[in-house]
């Protein structure tokens, strides 16, 4: 398993995740280290495409932290790329934390 290091299309994410609480997507469209590296590094990130009330209906596109996605608790688990999902045992299984829910 390695890195999902290729930036896909907004509409093609590896993964897409949304706030329980609040009008806000994110669409996981780059990582940038394996998932067994990124579990024991606290800032690690992805590149990512972001909507959100203050977006007007357009993406924004950044790294976030991927502590900030997955550990927050408050996070639904949208969609998934069997590559992310190969990806996320590997996080999980190096004790990588991930405590969104399914969609």
């Amino acid at each position: 398993m390695g890195e999902l290091k290729k930036t896909r299309d907004v509409n093609e994410p590896y993964a897409s995740l949304e706030h329980s609480r609040a009008d806000w997507e994110w669409r996981i469209l780059k990582i940038y280290k394996k998932g067994s590296t990124a579990a024991k590094d606290k800032y690690a990130r992805a590149f990512c495409a972001v909507m959100s009330p203050m977006t007007y209906g357009s993406w924004e596109y950044g790294d976030v932290y991927l502590t900030e996605l997955f550990d927050t608790g408050d996070m639904r688990q949208m969609s998934s790329s069997d590559e992310f999902e190969d990806w996320l045992d590997e996080y999980r299984d190096a004790g990588g934390r991930f405590t969104c829910r399914n969609g």
